[in-house]
């Protein structure tokens, strides 16, 4: 948990989790067999983080934050090894580079203007290149395509403009199938005024996803910019299906319902995001029910994770290896196999999330949940000191008061 509301997370390709909260701090987690383990905490903004971004190898991290700095940190060392003094507040932030590029390529967005500047993320504050004549309004979100080497950014007009990463030289990629935008379906933000608030590549880079503030969660082709899936998650169609199916108690639904029309008016609200797995089959994505698993072949939804949570998901990573500390290979017979002994090696994956104006972030797992002490099911982890409002929240509990009185002697 953190002593401030979390607005960001994700997962690392080196098995790293970072959280980050709206007072500026960073929180560095490593995947381990059975869960996570704190790491590292860094107080690295004195205003709120706007952007927190990993490069596709997992190795460098960065976070950009309204009070005009980067902060660079070396995600497997957990040490922060650079800091950027900008003359502008940055709206988002990406790593524009891939595996074997010499420079460590960093796409910093103005939030004031239509300007996008590269600078090297280990090098000086002097941008490599600025990018000023890409998009007409002040760019929101930027998102990178490793297997392409293909950056896609997204403007204030609601337009969503592909350019080539550093290989490219910052220009109009080739590796297109079209050569205008009116053959794609790419101005259906535009058509629509709706503006992406997560954006998510499949693992062979071939389809992306979207999530926007229409509420409606879109899967594009991405050499052909063509609309694959629509999937409707709006207010009204939930109303629809809870008259038709009765998705939740009426009352239960209500008060969710109430919170959503909250979130419409909170920063929170763009911190909804979207994600394929490894396999690229499925997505998932947070709605008011929980995190939706669909199965974007047979267009089914396979399973909605965390609906019995009293929470409104938000933010959300996907860690699908095994977290071990070992380098033992695991075969596809020791993965299928039910023996108890080779629980530890065997993948965990684990759904972390973010939940609205919660200041602790929760791990979703076929594992049940850790009990070390033998006092039953107990899931709440505290690393911090709790707030007032926590402990007389759950103090009536004998299980939340050992809890309470573990995280003061911690």
């Amino acid at each position: 948990m953190h002593r401030d509301t979390i607005t960001h997370c994700l997962s690392t390709a080196t098995d790293f989790v970072v959280t980050a909260s709206c007072d500026g701090h960073i929180k560095f987690w490593k995947k381990v067999e059975n869960g996570i383990e704190f790491v590292k905490h860094f107080r690295s903004h004195l205003a709120p983080i706007k952007s927190l971004a990993a490069n596709p190898e997992g190795t460098l991290l960065c976070s950009a934050a309204v009070d005009k700095s980067l902060k660079i940190f070396d995600i497997v060392n957990f040490d922060m090894i650079n800091m950027m003094r900008l003359d502008y507040i940055p709206s988002c932030a990406e790593w524009v580079h891939g595996s074997g590029d010499a420079v460590h390529a960093l796409a910093v967005a103005d939030a004031d203007t239509s300007r996008i500047h590269v600078y090297d993320g280990r090098g000086a504050n002097v941008p490599l290149e600025v990018l000023e004549k890409m998009h007409s309004a002040p760019v929101s979100l930027i998102k990178y395509n490793n297997t392409f080497d293909v950056a896609l950014s997204f403007d204030g007009l609601h337009m969503l403009e592909y350019w080539s990463g550093q290989r490219g030289g910052f220009a109009t990629p080739k590796c297109l199938a079209f050569k205008s935008k009116l053959d794609t379906d790419l101005f259906e933000f535009a058509k629509n005024k709706a503006t992406i608030s997560g954006l998510a590549f499949s693992p062979d880079g071939r389809k992306f996803a979207t999530t926007s503030s229409d509420r409606k969660v879109r899967v594009f082709h991405f050499l052909t910019g063509r609309l694959h899936r629509v999937l409707d998650e709006t207010l009204p169609r939930f109303t629809e299906l809870q008259t038709a199916k009765q998705l939740l108690p009426n009352m239960e639904f209500g008060r969710r319902m109430a919170v959503e029309r909250d979130l419409e008016k909170s920063e929170q609200a763009t911190s909804s995001n979207v994600l394929f797995d490894a396999s690229g089959h499925f997505l998932l994505y947070p709605t008011l029910l929980g995190v939706k698993l669909v199965n974007l072949h047979s267009n089914r939804l396979v399973r909605i994770v965390g609906k019995n949570e009293n929470l409104r998901l938000l933010n959300i990573a996907l860690h699908q290896g095994s977290g071990r500390r070992g380098k033992a290979a695991v075969t596809l017979e020791i993965e299928g196999s039910n023996n108890p002994t080779l629980e530890a090696i065997r993948p965990d994956p684990t759904l972390i999330a973010t939940a609205y104006k919660k200041s602790r972030f929760y791990l979703f797992s076929s594992r049940e949940p850790d009990d070390p002490q033998g006092h039953g099911q107990e899931r709440d982890v505290f690393n911090e000191k709790p707030s007032k409002e926590d402990t007389l929240a759950v103090s009536d509990t004998p299980a939340a008061q050992r809890l309470y009185e573990n995280a003061i002697m911690h």
